[in-house]
């Protein structure tokens, strides 16, 4: 049986996480050593504490990620069901296993393959730069959801080109030379964007000429669409094209929504989580309840569908195809749910309630979340 960590050790490493010098939004209190019986059941009594003691239960959580992560790996306790013992629990799960090993043999669909880390072999020496409220103060805000990595052949010789978002020090597109091997195109592509906190990226022929076109989200910055000219090279069109609102933007994705043949696209708004100074790096400094703003219908922002009117035009829509989503929305996906040949579309929110919107014959577009998925907890 491994050795368990006595409830003294437990109650000293979260003392010292939860001091007033290291976590402002606790309060001052003692921990009791029923708080924490043994490391087994140590996630539970964290939880009862939590509603005692914590008045941000929110900010808490967060602050308590990295010293949870950094317990010494002889901490780490196995999950059990709830009313089995670990060993009845590891037994189900490996009956489990086998179950579902034996049913693959029967799959058509490619399967049981493994994955090796390529990337030395591969030459790409991207490094993602965050921006110092995330990456050096670890200020609790949206910038510490990353950004983006989007996959295309840019320059149309079979073979799958990566684009890399960055926060900070410019994106990159790297060319696919084949064999593993990719080369660092970005100067000549001018897809970099330096000067710009970037987030999301999507790739999407709107003028249906065989090469993929790029678009690009920013922090409060203004979007950006980039028009493939062909060989790798790219065309900054935003401003004639029609993209030209101004949100924190994330992630972004083209489909035809009204079966014109020409891809419309839509971009997912989250909520006003900065102010408008900006920091030394650049970035628009955030605001300190950044991850409380949902609650705030004031600081929900608009997601917006552009139609594309062809000769690389696009016009804002949401407002006449009744596609107002206002939500703290992260990302979206187009999705036909209801077989009417139409795709609708799947918005998923950060906080806050994701929503599915049925697609009308392409005229008009009706909030169908609960109707289709019932209830569902946010």
């Amino acid at each position: 049986m491994e050795t368990q960590p006595p409830a003294s050790v437990i109650r000293e490493r979260f003392a010292k996480k939860l001091s007033p010098s290291n976590l402002s939004t606790a309060r001052q209190t003692s921990f009791r050593e029923e708080d924490f019986p043994n490391s087994l059941a140590s996630a539970v009594g964290l939880r009862e504490f939590l509603s005692r003691n914590v008045k941000r239960s929110l900010s808490l959580i967060t602050c308590l990620l990295f010293p949870l992560i950094s317990l010494p790996q002889d901490s780490v306790r196995t999950i059990r069901v709830p009313g089995e013992t670990t060993e009845q629990t590891l037994r189900s799960l490996e009956s489990r296993k086998q179950k579902q090993v034996q049913a693959a043999d029967q799959w058509n669909a490619l399967h049981n393959f493994t994955f090796s880390d390529a990337l030395a072999e591969s030459g790409i020496k991207f490094k993602h730069e965050v921006v110092e409220e995330a990456g050096k103060k670890f200020k609790p805000n949206h910038y510490d959801h990353g950004t983006a990595v989007a996959a295309a052949d840019v320059d149309a010789d079979g073979r799958t080109d990566l684009f890399f978002v960055n926060q900070r020090g410019g994106n990159e597109l790297w060319r696919n030379s084949g064999n593993g091997r990719f080369e660092n195109i970005t100067a000549a592509a001018g897809v970099a964007m330096n000067g710009l906190i970037c987030v999301g990226a999507s790739f999407g022929d709107i003028d249906n000429d065989g090469l993929p076109d790029l678009f690009v989200t920013t922090v409060k910055m203004g979007n950006h669409l980039f028009r493939n000219e062909g060989r790798g090279r790219f065309r900054d069109i935003s401003e004639t094209a029609g993209i030209r609102e101004i949100a924190h933007s994330s992630g972004a994705v083209f489909f035809d929504f009204n079966r014109d043949g020409l891809l419309d696209l839509f971009v997912c708004n989250v909520g006003v989580y900065t102010r408008g100074e900006k920091a030394r790096d650049g970035s628009y400094h955030a605001l300190d309840d950044a991850f409380t703003g949902f609650l705030d219908p004031k600081r929900l922002e608009t997601s917006i569908l552009y139609q594309n009117l062809g000769g690389l035009k696009f016009r804002n829509v949401s407002k006449e195809v009744g596609l107002e989503h206002r939500e703290w929305t992260g990302d979206a996906t187009f999705c036909d749910l209801q077989h009417t040949g139409y795709p609708g579309l799947y918005a998923v929110s950060m906080s806050g309630k994701n929503a599915y919107y049925r697609n009308d014959a392409g005229k008009i577009f009706s909030d169908a979340t609960s109707k289709t998925f019932g209830r569902t907890p946010w």
